[in-house]
């Protein structure tokens, strides 16, 4: 199994039921028949988020890298609020398109929209520090992964040594 779809998988695996993605269904459930729908309701959503998901790695397993950003694009105009849509986007501007500014921009946003935890957004900042040290701009990318520090994650002190003071 590839990095990238194992990745993938955590990150929707993470996806907490008080998510907006889930909140949006399960407003108040008092009848039977409504907590019968609501299931449903959920599942077709996660399929359809699966689905870009799996419509994006396809495209980048193709090298059309471009394409895989536009299916994230269409996925987050769906669920402008879903984090792990904005980190994807950052992902493949980092890694394929050497696109470091929108990278930079889709880890905030996606730190910014962070529902998954602690694990999330250590994630997210740690992806932000590296696209930021990918631009030259160490002491963002020292800022960033003090904080991952701050919050727990050991494996960020190799950068901090090699990178930061």
């Amino acid at each position: 199994m590839k990095k990238r779809t194992a990745f993938i998988g955590a990150i929707l695996s993470l996806i907490p039921l008080g998510h907006p993605l889930l909140i949006k269904t399960g407003v108040v459930l008092s009848t039977t028949g409504m907590i019968l729908s609501v299931p449903e309701k959920v599942n077709a959503e996660f399929r359809n988020v699966d689905r870009f998901f799996k419509k994006s790695e396809k495209r980048i397993d193709e090298g059309d890298y471009q394409g895989a950003v536009s299916i994230m694009k269409k996925l987050i105009s769906q669920f402008p609020k879903f984090a792990p849509a904005y980190y994807q986007k950052g992902y493949i501007n980092t890694f394929y398109l050497n696109k470091h500014e929108q990278a930079v921009s889709d880890f905030t946003r996606a730190i910014s929209l962070n529902k998954g935890g602690k694990s999330d957004l250590i994630l997210f900042l740690w992806m932000r520090g590296f696209a930021k040290q990918q631009m030259s701009n160490i002491q963002g990318a020292c800022i960033d992964w003090q904080e991952v520090k701050r919050l727990g994650d050991k494996e960020v002190i190799n950068e901090l040594n090699l990178y930061c003071d």
